[in-house]
């Protein structure tokens, strides 16, 4: 028996996860890079300073690699420019160049750290994202097989109920618009386009002539004509072949097989979770739930029905189910009772 794991979520927080560690890998790869380029530099600078200058500066440097905030120390920073003028180095000299280099160097490896600190904590919210899915695929596993079997024949049902709507809907939708097209062509100017809703709605004509020093009712007597087209002639139609609305149907449209069928887990484990929790209010800790069976229902689909035993009580439990035909999205309604 075959119990699904949403792995295309799991996958793409994992693959953002190692995005970020990536990422903090190449910012330390930098740092790296930056303290190299100082130690150098103030190799450079030795003889050149005195052994105070030469101290606080290369003290600077040792509490940067150690400062820990967003926020750089304040005093330190100013010498690297002091100093520049105190012993008459200029920009062009190689001794004014690593002056201020180190300066820079100082500032970025700042930044870089700031940078990690903001990818580490993006990696421990992703940590807790997968951390949450564990926790609901750990609940859903400890579930008898029969509540299983049950979830699995409501996400196969949503699955193709929702494949056959992405599939089938833009031509359908396409088709819609083509009629509207031929009834109100869109190369009209819109005085043009709202005579003819009105030749084909005159109780719209009627208002509109009765309102005719009141723009702001007349305004809506225009959106209200161009919604009763559309609705009689797109929003109806196609929720009585698919049994969604158009605005729902778009979601469709661009998903994957994978993640139609990811989105479905998430709802299937959700109806379990929560009939889980129901039956548990009434019963307190389940202790067993041998008397819960599937049977056949209406439609061919099987239903669960039953007596779920806790430490504080009994619960009976009947589940009603309806739709799983192209108009109708399988949804299942499960009544929780206290047994007396």
């Amino acid at each position: 028996m075959k119990v699904y794991v949403r792995a295309a979520n799991v996958a793409d927080i994992q693959a953002k996860i190692a995005k970020k560690q990536a990422d903090i890998d190449k910012k330390n790869a930098w740092i790296q890079k930056k303290e190299d380029a100082i130690t150098k530099k103030l190799a450079l600078l030795k003889g050149q300073l005195n052994d105070e200058d030469y101290a606080n500066l290369a003290g600077y440097i040792d509490l940067l690699k150690q400062y820990d905030s967003y926020k750089l120390p304040e005093g330190p920073r100013a010498n690297t420019w002091g100093l520049v003028k105190q012993y008459g180095f200029t920009y062009d000299d190689k001794y004014g160049k690593a002056l201020y280099s180190i300066d820079e160097d100082a500032e970025s490896i700042y930044n870089s750290k700031k940078a990690i600190k903001e990818f580490q904590e993006a990696i421990d919210k992703y940590t807790g994202q997968l951390d949450a899915i564990k926790q609901k695929d750990k609940q859903v596993d400890e579930i008898p097989e029969v509540l299983k079997d049950f979830m699995n024949q409501l996400i196969d049902a949503w699955d193709k109920f929702d494949m056959n709507i992405r599939d089938k809907s833009p031509a359908f939708y396409k088709s819609c618009k083509a009629k509207m097209d031929e009834l109100i062509p869109r190369d009209l100017y819109s005085s043009e386009q709202l005579q003819l809703l009105f030749e084909m709605y005159p109780k719209y004509a009627e208002d509109y002539e009765r309102y005719k020093n009141d723009s702001y009712r007349r305004y809506y007597v225009e959106k209200d004509v161009k919604a009763r087209f559309e609705g009689e002639y797109l929003n109806t139609p196609f929720k009585k072949e698919f049994g969604v609305s158009v605005e729902q149907a778009r979601r469709l449209w661009d998903l994957s097989d994978e993640q139609i069928h990811a989105d479905n887990v998430k709802a299937g484990k959700q109806v379990i979770l929560d009939l889980v929790n129901r039956v548990t209010k009434v019963t307190g800790p389940i202790t067993s739930w041998s008397g819960l069976h599937a049977t056949a229902g209406n439609g061919g689909w099987t239903v669960l029905n039953g007596i779920v035993e806790g430490e504080e009580g009994k619960a009976s439990v009947e589940t009603i189910l309806a739709g799983g035909y192209n108009i109708q999205r399988l949804h299942a309604r499960t009544l929780v009772h206290a047994v007396r």
